[in-house]
């Protein structure tokens, strides 16, 4: 029997809020309100912007779903300065709300999706080229989990504790290497794997 995508697409889900809260709750105090320049980002900053691309793709995914326009992420590098500007002043409590609440967004609207519209190429892509779409849960996968862990192995970095780091990367291998995901999810294991090296 195969695995059943949109389970294993909200256990995706379930461990980035898990990976981000556990990274949060490592952040110290003094660093919580740290604004950082805009080609230098503070952890605020970093969460800031994930939670940002977060809300892109959960806003992309109903837009799809519903037949209406997309927000055109091409001109990523732009759309990241300008969401830096717009963020760097937001208060710790406030980044927080709002990543609680993309993700939770992104959930729902996953729960309601089918297993094709995951899967499918055709079905809900988010590629500005319809010419070579890519199915949603590729997508998915780095929204929340791609993404994020460069972005936490950064942070992590600058916290400096290895064992931490370490759990963090064999709980996202372990998610990643579910039985029957591998079409999807083997290029973000040997990312993974790379970190962990």
């Amino acid at each position: 029997m195969g695995v059943d995508t949109k389970t294993w697409a909200l256990a995706l889900v379930g461990t980035a809020r898990h990976e981000f809260t556990t990274l949060i709750a490592r952040i110290p105090l003094d660093q919580r309100n740290t604004v950082g320049m805009l080609k230098q980002w503070s952890s605020k900053d970093e969460l800031a912007h994930l939670a940002y691309w977060i809300e892109v793709f959960a806003h992309n995914i109903q837009a799809c779903h519903k037949g209406q326009s997309l927000i055109d992420t091409r001109d990523y590098l732009a759309m990241n300065d300008k969401a830096w500007q717009t963020r760097k002043d937001w208060a710790w409590a406030d980044i927080e709300t709002n990543l609680s609440g993309v993700l939770a967004n992104v959930e729902q609207q996953i729960k309601e999706l089918s297993n094709e519209d995951l899967t499918e190429p055709q079905r809900l892509t988010l590629e500005a080229d319809r010419k070579s779409p890519r199915p949603l849960v590729r997508s998915l996968i780095y929204e929340v989990i791609d993404h994020p862990l460069h972005h936490f192995m950064g942070i992590s970095k600058r916290l400096g504790d290895k064992a931490q780091t370490n759990a963090m990367l064999k709980r996202m291998l372990q998610v990643m290497s579910v039985p029957g995901t591998s079409k999807w999810s083997a290029t973000t294991r040997n990312t993974i794997k790379r970190y962990a090296a």
